[in-house]
């Protein structure tokens, strides 16, 4: 999928996007045992191990939303770590953005990434 986006629509931006009152990340901060989504709460749940010092003055709510953020910004870099799309982004500008839905809201929030880029809003590709 990312393969077909960036190599042969060239695509101009992706832009991955978690959301607010995600269960997923529910779940993952529960951390209880809970059969075969437990594969699909893993990269959760490592985001969660690896942002426990960050995580554990959170409650509630706050707590939620900071791991979704959170979330968002290891996909991004997963997403950066893709060869096609290390490649577009030096040959052609390819930009990687990360966004949350806040749901209560219904406004798209920005995720900021410490290299994060001018916004390009022309030929994305989104991953949600």
């Amino acid at each position: 999928m990312i393969e077909y986006a960036v190599v042969y629509l060239k695509v101009q931006h992706i832009i991955l996007c978690g959301h607010t009152s995600c269960g997923g990340v529910a779940a993952a901060l529960d951390n209880k045992k809970l059969g075969k989504i437990d594969t699909w709460l893993m990269p959760l749940r490592k985001v969660r191990m690896d942002h426990a010092k960050t995580l554990e003055g959170l409650q509630g709510a706050e707590k939620a939303r900071k791991m979704v953020d959170l979330n968002v910004q290891a996909g991004v870099e997963v997403l950066k770590s893709n060869p096609d799309v290390i490649e577009a982004m030096k040959e052609r500008g390819l930009t990687v953005q990360g966004l949350v839905y806040d749901l209560a809201q219904g406004e798209l929030v920005p995720v900021e990434h410490e290299d994060q880029t001018e916004e390009h809003r022309h030929g994305a590709f989104v991953i949600a």
